[in-house]
């Protein structure tokens, strides 16, 4: 009797059971190379290093790729710092090219040594798992008084780690593959692409020149000098130049960095025609002293808006350069380049001012930081609030367009000069062509030169009357119980002198008893210390004088008081003052001492002398 179920066939493995097999494959193969091969283990980690003085390193030489064929040298040069210390090593590439070295990217070799780590120690039964004798790179380090350091890096091994000898030692280590990439980069990346190296306040002159057009820039010549303290549009004869914007066009081209390094390219007259470098699309210098640095830019990389090719200085290596930021410095117009101040002091202290109207020069000077004073008239009093805005307004005068295209004209023109140390600055101020939105624009020249700018100047009104406009109103002082005499006299010639009595108290002058009214009189005395000028309104010439009342004036009043000196003992200063004609209700005209200027001031002032000054008794 047969059954009658077949018998079943053995069930296909499920993805649990191919996964186990799967896991049981790698777990042998892994214990197969852990027992054979290097290992990753960090309790391991040894330095490889530990008796090399780094600072020594004088070179590095590595020799790389197929056959070990491509041979780069790297030298450094101990540079002397502060004080005589020295400092980090410039490294220089002498193989396969000659050219400055990027230092930062190269002082990662001796770096990358002197931290180098051995995962693991291989004896010499078991160099060949390190596949040694498929090197990488040889890397041959010269240390100053020591045997060369040779060490061979071998084939990638699995796990990112390399295998490394150093000739002489037996034993073989195990290290990260990262250690092998600071010896790997491209040629480029080891040289300096630095370009400019220059110091702003040592430079004296930047010159930009396009000889094509580029990005729709067309051909220019921009050139500024330095002299002992300003730049220059042109020659140090040239206009001032803006300080901010030079320093900013200097700053667009000494950060200038070459973008690459043609490594087969070298300058030839061959290369010259195929990367057009002469003279090129345009040319950039500096200068500090006798030297010049030299930036020749060439044509345009293929299909690259803003990269070209560029030959720096007398260097044999052709670089790529990105002018899109530069450009836009570049490119400004020249009148970006000029100084609208006025008056270019820089920022030494202002010393005279002279002003040169139809009513004469006059000259302020400000005496070692004290008070501004009238050259030739030290005695009138300045109001030093007045004057110092005035300077300061003169100094902050802005240049509004240059160069004027109107007709301007200057034939009463007022000509003002500054000067500080041996700097004297001349500005000639021509006609108004003020507007509406700009009421003080004026026609103005600089200096001797031709060129007419127009400038705002709203202290103009004020420098046409400086004469005037800066006297103190406060014109008066004395200290009254120094007072020894006063006297009143009127167009008539009649006088009233008064004399000193006591402390306190004053009489007639040829009256023995009796005084006047103490109280009266210290009113006079108060009002005359409180006295002010409500304005000065022209200079005292003889014409002005009979203008205003003051050839023969209405009133005189006259103050004697004492003073010592030293050499001389008691001295008597006389204070004088005129009053003249009715300038309007309430207001007379008036002239203080031998001032050169009329005033005027409050009539109340001389009313106090018709109320009388008390009893006195005869002779």
């Amino acid at each position: 009797m047969t059954d009658s179920n077949p018998p079943s066939k053995a069930p296909l493995m499920n993805n649990g059971t191919r996964f186990l097999l799967v896991a049981t494959v790698v777990l042998g193969f892994t214990t197969w190379w852990v027992a054979s091969n290097p290992t990753v283990s960090p309790g391991q980690k040894q330095p490889i290093f530990r008796k090399i003085d780094f600072n020594k390193i004088s070179a590095i030489q590595v020799e790389r790729g197929e056959g070990l064929k491509e041979v780069l040298r790297f030298e450094a040069t101990i540079a002397e710092g502060k004080k005589g210390r020295e400092q980090g090593p410039i490294w220089s590439v002498s193989k396969p090219v000659v050219d400055e070295g990027d230092s930062a990217v190269i002082a990662q070799m001796p770096t990358g040594l002197r931290f180098l780590e051995a995962m693991e120690t291989f004896e010499k039964e078991k160099l060949g798992a390190l596949r040694l004798d498929e090197p990488q790179c040889k890397i041959t380090v010269e240390v100053k008084g020591e045997d060369p350091i040779v060490l061979i890096l071998g084939a990638p091994l699995p796990g990112d780690v390399v295998g490394l000898k150093v000739e002489g030692r037996e034993q073989g280590y195990i290290v990260r593959k990262t250690f092998t990439n600071r010896f790997l980069r491209p040629l480029q990346e080891y040289r300096n692409r630095d370009l400019f190296d220059a110091d702003f306040e040592k430079t004296d002159e930047i010159r930009v020149v396009f000889n094509e057009e580029i990005q729709g820039v067309k051909a220019l010549n921009y050139r500024f000098t330095r002299d002992d303290r300003f730049w220059h549009v042109g020659d140090k004869t040239g206009e001032y130049g803006d300080l901010p914007n030079i320093q900013g066009l200097f700053g667009s081209i000494d950060f200038l960095v070459a973008v690459d390094v043609l490594n087969d390219e070298v300058w030839t007259a061959e290369t010259v025609e195929k990367y057009g470098l002469k003279p090129g699309l345009a040319r950039i210098e500096l200068k500090t002293g006798d030297k010049t640095q030299t930036l020749v830019i060439g044509k345009a990389l293929p299909k690259e808006r803003n990269l070209y090719y560029a030959r720096f200085n007398e260097k044999s290596a052709i670089y790529t350069v990105n002018l899109k930021e530069p450009l836009k410095v570049l490119i400004r117009s020249k009148d970006r380049y000029r100084s609208r101040t006025l008056f270019q002091l820089g920022d030494i202290p202002l010393e005279t001012i002279t002003v040169n109207s139809k009513e004469g020069p006059v000259t302020i000077i400000g005496r070692d930081k004290r008070d501004w004073v009238f050259k030739g008239q030290e005695s009138v009093r300045l109001d030093q609030e007045a004057t110092k805005k005035l300077a300061f307004d003169l100094l902050t005068s802005k240049i509004a367009a240059f160069p004027s295209q109107g007709p301007a004209r200057f034939d009463e023109a007022v000509v003002v000069s500054v000067k500080t140390g041996p700097i004297t600055r001349v500005v000639r101020i021509g006609q108004l062509l003020g507007t509406q939105d700009k009421p003080h624009l004026r026609y103005v020249k600089r200096g001797e030169r031709d060129d007419i700018y127009e400038a705002s100047l709203p202290c103009f009104d004020d420098l046409k009357k400086v004469h005037l406009m800066l006297r103190d109103k406060r014109f008066i002082s004395f200290d009254n119980s120094r007072c020894q005499q006063m006297e009143w006299k009127d167009a008539e010639g009649k006088v009233l002198r008064l004399l000193k009595k006591d402390e306190r108290s004053f009489r007639e002058e040829g009256v023995s008893m009796g005084q006047m009214d103490t109280a009266a009189i210290a009113t006079l005395v108060k009002a005359l210390q409180d006295l002010q000028a409500t304005r000065y309104v022209a200079l005292a010439t003889d014409e002005n004088k009979k203008k205003y009342g003051l050839s023969k004036p209405e009133r005189t009043f006259v103050m004697v008081e004492s003073d010592y000196d030293k050499k001389l003992g008691t001295i008597m200063k006389t204070i004088s003052l005129s009053i003249g004609g009715a300038s309007k209700k309430g207001f007379r005209y008036a002239l203080f001492g031998k001032e050169s200027a009329i005033l005027e001031i409050n009539d109340a002032f001389v009313e106090l002398f018709n109320k009388g000054f008390g009893k006195k008794e005869e002779k």
